[in-house]
């Protein structure tokens, strides 16, 4: 009977949806997670270290051009000649004098607070480096653990494998196309009888017109509208 090969499969794959939940809700699983989250975020670290980094050489590329300006500036005014010159002359000659050396002073400053903010970067840089092969380690170990989990199943999940693939053969190619759009969404396909009297689903919602004119011979399946679920008459 078709009706009995559909729920025969559903049963089936009960078991097998049991233990996927089973390995996915493991501990093993969980840690699995946790350190391919680590990772993500120490690796993330370290590319934004490093995109700092490049814009910390960069701004040190401009001070010291900027201060090889400066310094070209003041030993120029260095070689001016200011024996003949007059009060006034001399005056504007220090304040000039006195201004490039502020600049210059100043760009050292901020030089200086760009030096330490790279030690700074790279110090960071390190840390994250150290807490990357940390987590590599554990998720090496992680990784390890899910995987003996997972061959411990390895034969029941054969057998019940193979037992799908002998009831597949009696389950129609549309019901199964409605079977399996449900389980690759993460979600345990639902069999469930049609209510004859309010030509409803389970969930209660009456099915649309044209669903119910699918239904016509026991073993006829539709999905519901509302829940999904798989709806059959018997």
């Amino acid at each position: 009977m078709k009706l009995d090969s559909i729920l025969a499969y559903q049963d089936v794959d009960m078991r097998l949806y049991a233990l996927e939940k089973e390995v996915s809700g493991s501990d093993a699983s969980k840690l699995v997670a946790k350190y391919r989250e680590l990772m993500k975020e120490y690796s993330g670290g370290l590319i934004r270290s490093n995109a700092e980094m490049d814009e910390a050489v960069k701004l040190a590329k401009r001070q010291a051009d900027e201060l090889a300006a400066l310094e070209a500036k003041i030993d120029d005014m260095a070689h001016i000649n200011i024996e003949d010159a007059g009060i006034e002359e001399l005056e504007l000659y220090e304040k000039e004098a006195q201004k490039l050396a502020a600049e210059a002073d100043a760009f050292k400053r901020t030089m200086d607070e760009n030096e330490a903010q790279m030690k700074k970067i790279l110090q960071n840089f390190d840390e994250k480096v150290k807490q990357c092969a940390v987590c590599k380690k554990k998720l090496d170990e992680a990784n390890a653990a899910f995987k003996q989990l997972i061959d411990s199943k390895g034969e029941e999940v054969t057998a019940i494998k193979r037992r799908l693939a002998e009831i597949k053969k009696d389950v129609p190619e549309d019901v199964m196309e409605l079977y399996i759009k449900r389980r690759n969404g993460k979600k345990m396909p639902a069999f469930v009888p049609l209510n004859p009297e309010f030509k409803a689903c389970r969930c209660g919602v009456k099915l649309l017109d044209n669903a119910l004119k699918k239904l016509q011979n026991p073993g006829d399946v539709v999905e519901c509208q509302s829940c999904g679920r798989l709806v059959y008459i018997k």
